[in-house]
């Protein structure tokens, strides 16, 4: 199943929100948790173990000290359906200037191979981030493909695409930041221990969501 989560723009009380994202988002995965920083537009950081969220959510202050400016925070526990637990298998990925993460399954996995001619990873979900550095897209991939991403050198503070899974989202600090998890239920639980008022919002099906600062420092929207 895995669970995504994760935070983009002005949010308040960071830490704690991350801790809470990762340890809610366990119980849709177990066997690894990772978590990604845009510290800025050229520059993007990885973190990952094959251990419980709920132990490596301890870990995320000391990480998140080192970028406490960071522009984009993307988060993931891992259920294995497609290679063995381990450190290098755990999301997220980074596949040349793109940093993703995926909760569902991919249904064409050989098509998938065929379709970028490579055929190494163990991970299916690595295939997805695989076409989106050098694709701009998912290519021929069908599926349950909710994937969080970012990319450096690009105008974007995030990328949201939403294709049969469930995925939420919140804009909070007056739309200076947004929010989201692959569970509406984790969200608005994240939200409420960090004392965090907002409205919560589930993505539509079959959905790409772009998100940037605009003038004014809300977060925008291109869908």
């Amino acid at each position: 199943m895995c669970g995504l989560g994760g935070y983009t723009g002005d949010v308040p009380n960071k830490i704690n929100l991350a801790q809470a994202l990762m340890c809610l988002n366990a119980s849709r995965g177990t066997h690894s948790a990772g978590i990604a920083t845009k510290i800025d537009e050229n520059r993007s950081s990885i973190f990952k173990r094959a251990m419980s969220p709920l132990k490596f959510a301890k870990k995320l202050p000391r990480y998140m000290a080192a970028n406490p400016n960071a522009m984009t925070v993307i988060l993931h526990t891992r259920y294995a359906t497609h290679g063995i637990p381990n450190k290098y298998n755990a999301h997220p990925f980074k596949i040349s200037k793109v940093t993703g993460t995926h909760n569902g399954i991919m249904s064409n996995f050989k098509e998938m191979q065929e379709y970028l001619n490579y055929d190494k990873y163990e991970v299916d979900s690595q295939y997805l981030i695989h076409s989106l550095a050098e694709k701009g897209h998912l290519g021929v991939a069908y599926g349950s493909l909710n994937v969080a991403y970012f990319v450096e050198d690009d105008n974007y503070l995030l990328h949201l695409i939403r294709y049969n899974n469930p995925l939420s989202i919140a804009y909070v600090n007056k739309d200076r930041g947004l929010v989201y998890s692959s569970d509406g239920d984790h969200l608005e639980e994240a939200l409420k221990w960090c004392k965090i008022d907002a409205d919560i919002y589930e993505v539509k099906q079959n959905c790409e969501l772009h998100f940037y600062k605009d003038n004014n420092g809300e977060i925008g929207l291109v869908e």
